[in-house]
Order: C-alpha cells, then sequence, then structure tokens
C-alpha cells in the first residue's frame, strides 16, 4: 500500500511525498517508510 502526501493549492499543487505501508509499529500504528524515485520506478 502507497500513501500520497498532496500539498499546495489550485494549479500549485504537487506531490510532496510517496511512502509505503511497510506494516505496524510496536503501538499499533502504521508504519511507513518514503520512497526514492529509483523505488518507485521498480513497482
Amino acid at each position: 500500500d502507497l500513501i500520497v502526501f498532496i500539498a499546495g493549492r489550485g494549479s500549485s499543487r504537487h506531490i510532496d511525498a510517496i511512502a509505503e505501508v511497510t506494516g505496524l509499529d510496536g503501538s499499533g500504528d502504521y508504519a511507513v517508510a518514503p520512497l526514492t524515485l529509483s523505488q518507485l520506478q521498480q513497482l
């Protein structure tokens, strides 16, 4: 699963970051890891 963070408003909207959900952490919250461009190209 991926999370896409979108920033800005109107025509200045852009993708700020993309992260992968890697599971759950010790407290039961989602654990996420940022993805690099090279990692995205492998998906």
